[in-house]
């Protein structure tokens, strides 16, 4: 029994070391690795969406950027907070757009409990404001993105959740 239990561990250790997923507990991660590892994982997304477009050289050089903005504003709409917040221990970066500063003054006055009333309100009505504005950044890149697609393309940016 505990032979099998060894050789199981030891599989999986394996499966992991051939995955390139080992985790290494000599040391945190190094924040240069992450971050280019971050951008290597944006690369291969940007490279299945180029795929699944079967776009050319040429119609890409017009695409990407188009995509990128679609998926940047995506990301900033559906998180709220742009970004803001650290994983893994890391300490959390300041928001970069308008709608990550209006979530983060507005968390920080949900957080405290001394706030004032009006202020919550105020940044409230700011946050939404922000948000309004980022959705309707979103709907004008989706709508650049789709001037510039053919239909098949189209559909399968559909499916990909960048255009509605």
């Amino acid at each position: 029994m505990l032979r099998r239990i060894g050789l199981m561990a030891g599989v999986l250790v394996l499966a992991g070391v051939l995955m390139g997923q080992a985790p290494s507990p000599e040391k945190a991660p190094d924040k240069g690795k992450a971050k280019d590892a971050g951008q290597s994982r944006q690369q291969q997304m940007m490279d299945r969406i180029r795929q699944n477009l079967n776009a050319t050289d040429a119609e890409w050089k017009a695409l990407e950027p188009k995509v990128q903005k679609v998926q940047t504003l995506q990301t900033d709409l559906r998180s709220g907070i742009g970004r803001i917040g650290g994983r893994g221990g890391q300490a959390a970066e300041e928001p970069t757009t308008d709608l990550g500063k209006k979530t983060s003054a507005l968390q920080k006055l949900v957080a405290d409990t001394a706030a004032k009333p009006e202020a919550i309100k105020e940044a409230l009505a700011a946050y939404r404001t922000a948000r309004d504005k980022a959705r309707a950044d979103l709907t004008a890149a989706q709508k650049d993105l789709r001037g510039g697609v053919n239909v098949q393309q189209e559909a399968a940016l559909v499916l990909l959740g960048m255009l509605e």
